[in-house]
């Protein structure tokens, strides 16, 4: 970079924190967005810290994301198969899947509860079935959904995909895809505004509004939201980790009664490309995503 090389910087010695680094009549980095890569030659000393200045504009901390394809002898690190889940290979796709073949058979995905005020889910899936199928759930699989729990899923009977949040619905328009076919299904979440999608293609929209929605309503108040058009400032955060192809399932107690989940809406089938990211994608991402290209 022209005046700002070796000849130019002016030696530093002696000790201090607080010294200036001047390039001749230079004190300050050059301005721009271009990278900048900076080498400091030492002899008989030690750099303890660098201040590029208050104009520095540092590289936006990576945004987390977990996209599984299970490719590889072993699942991925903080994905289960649980009940019967296997990983074989697909001839259609060209690749290896997981076959949620009977009752019970889930992924679950570790470290998923805290969604926060943006996140994309996403896969690919086959089934034959005519009926409700769970993609992604948190939810507990008795009574209606509160604060805490999640729900994206799709029913091939009625072409319908739907998010459940805070005990809140966002449905889409019906589309085809009881084909028995692989499709691929996205929902993302951007500050409360849901977007889903069908093979890449956007086929619903709405709002999921801050508030709380409880589990069982007893007299006292059994939802509060507040106003449409209010966003959350915490986002979604789940009472546990998602699962892909059935809800979560067990023995829940009120005040009154014990209820017990039943697998109502198992996924039977294959699933493949299973995606989390702490991010809202663009509509042209979800599109790469599902025609097989990756983003990040």
């Amino acid at each position: 970079m022209p005046g700002y090389g070796r000849d130019d910087c002016d030696p530093l010695s002696g000790r201090g924190i607080e010294q200036a680094v001047t390039w001749r009549d230079r004190r300050e980095l050059p301005a721009g967005s271009a990278p900048i890569r900076l080498r400091f030659l030492l002899r008989r000393s030690a750099l303890y810290a660098f201040n590029a200045g208050p104009e520095l504009a540092p590289d936006p901390a990576p945004v987390r994301s977990l996209a599984i394809d299970f490719e590889g002898e072993a699942p991925a690190r903080g994905v289960t198969l649980r009940g019967g889940a296997r990983v074989a290979a697909d001839p259609e796709r060209g690749s290896t899947v997981a076959l949620l073949e009977s009752a019970g058979a889930t992924v679950d995905l570790a470290d998923t509860a805290h969604l926060g005020t943006d996140f994309t889910l996403a896969l690919r899936a086959r089934t034959s079935l005519r009926r409700v199928v769970r993609l992604f759930s948190s939810y507990r699989g008795v009574g209606n959904p509160a604060t805490g729990e999640l729900v994206f899923d799709g029913n091939p009977a009625s072409g319908v995909l739907r998010l459940i949040a805070t005990g809140q619905r966002v449905q889409s328009r019906p589309r085809y895809f009881a084909d028995g076919l692989w499709h691929h299904f996205a929902a993302t979440y951007r500050a409360g505004h849901v977007e889903l999608y069908l093979d890449g293609r956007p086929v619903g929209a709405g709002e999921v509004l801050p508030g709380s929605a409880h589990l069982y309503y007893d007299g006292s108040i059994i939802q509060l939201f507040r106003e449409p058009g209010a966003r959350s400032a915490v986002g979604i955060h789940l009472a546990t980790d998602l699962r892909v192809g059935e809800d979560q399932g067990g023995r829940f107690i009120t005040y009154q009664d014990a209820e017990h989940d039943t697998p109502a809406e198992q996924l039977i089938g294959a699933v493949d490309d299973l995606l989390v990211a702490w991010r809202a994608y663009t509509p042209d991402e979800v599109a790469n995503v599902a025609k097989g290209r990756a983003s990040r």
